[in-house]
């Protein structure tokens, strides 16, 4: 069952807080889409994470359906996945089919892979969700598995399951200048090929497209400690993802800085002209949802201060 891979998102805006205030899934007549994150919006909404779905469809066009079809008749109204490598047999890919990143080595681009993505989206598009797309996995920087910018940095290409926090390399890829203007390539092509199916550009495709996270927990690979962490890179990245971005009602969203609350909040973000949301993980069970109220109501103080909007993203 695919379906089981799913992991619920819960959004909020400045002006509401949804963990805290439970209440019913909204449904597309509650918040028209174009209103997701509209401070005038009332109630909260909900989304999956399903970072293979590339993948899935790749190997099996049906399931792929089957499972667009399940989340749509849930009331879901956001899809959140990745643009990255899949991994066979890992706890979030249901075995799905190998699928290879769509810039593999660096600076080639893969044509084929990314309009797979094409397909995905506009699958999603005919049933009027939309989509937070991941422009990269920072978990690959040493644990699920070494990817090329890992490999780049300096990390053991394709090795599983290795220890990359605070590892050289990892904070190479987020310090080095050069292999920063490397990925930013990776974004310009990701934001700016023409998709066939979906007529138009990733970075002006506003009728599938709700956001971009920078990257999948940027930094979560360094010491909480790292100053990194609170380093000049996502801004960095969010800026040159709002020139490639055409629609304003695209948002840049920080993707989750350090992890699951390792240092999600930080002064670099939270000053960035060019970040719309501020993403927060959280890995509590279900027996421990007191903790959400503990650790919300600060960050959201300062984030509505920033003038941004936050996302609970996991």
């Amino acid at each position: 069952m695919f379906i089981s891979r799913l992991t619920r998102l819960l959004f909020t805006v400045p002006a509401l807080l949804a963990v805290a205030e439970a209440s019913p899934l909204a449904t597309q007549a509650d918040v028209p889409l174009n209103r997701i994150f509209d401070e005038t919006t009332i109630g909260s909404w909900a989304g999956v994470n399903q970072y293979y779905l590339a993948a899935l469809a790749a190997q099996n066009e049906t399931a792929f359906q089957n499972t667009l079809d399940r989340i749509q008749d849930a009331g879901f109204l956001v899809i959140r996945s990745f643009f990255q490598p899949s991994v066979y047999d890992c706890a979030k890919t249901d075995r799905v089919a190998k699928l290879t990143d769509v810039e593999d080595p660096i600076g080639t681009y893969n044509l084929p892979v990314l309009y797979q993505y094409d397909h995905v989206l506009n699958e999603i598009r005919k049933r009027g969700m939309k989509v937070i797309m991941s422009l990269h996995n920072a978990n690959n920087m040493g644990a699920s598995p070494c990817d090329r910018y890992c490999e780049l940095a300096g990390g053991p290409y394709k090795q599983d399951g290795i220890l990359g926090r605070g590892q050289a390399w990892v904070t190479n890829f987020y310090a080095n200048s050069t292999i920063s203007g490397m990925f930013k390539k990776r974004l310009s092509f990701i934001l700016s090929t023409p998709m066939p199916l979906l007529g138009t550009t990733l970075g002006a495709a506003e009728d599938v497209i709700l956001a971009f996270d920078v990257q999948n927990e940027p930094m979560v690979m360094l010491e909480t400690s790292d100053p990194l962490l609170n380093g000049p890179w996502l801004c960095n990245m969010a800026t040159h993802i709002k020139s490639l971005v055409i629609s304003t009602n695209i948002l840049v969203s920080t993707g989750a800085i350090g992890g699951s609350f390792n240092g999600n909040i930080q002064p670099s973000a939270l000053t960035c002209p060019a970040v719309d949301v501020i993403a927060i993980h959280g890995y509590y069970d279900y027996n421990s949802l007191t903790k959400w109220d503990s650790v919300l109501e600060p960050i959201l103080q300062q984030v509505r201060q920033a003038g941004k909007m936050l996302l609970i993203e996991e």
